[in-house]
């Protein structure tokens, strides 16, 4: 279960950079990528 909710996180972070990036706001889209990742990352090594 909290693998699942971890992946559904990743999504929703992708969702949101995905939405940035077509109004054309590369910049917030690459934050929302960056904390994403890195939110991702620490909540698979706290596994």
């Amino acid at each position: 279960m909290k693998i699942f909710i971890i992946v559904a996180l990743a999504i929703f972070w992708l969702a949101m950079a995905y939405r940035e990036f077509t109004r054309g706001d590369m910049l917030l889209a690459g934050v929302f990528i960056l904390v994403g990742v890195a939110l991702t990352a620490y909540r698979l090594t706290k596994l």
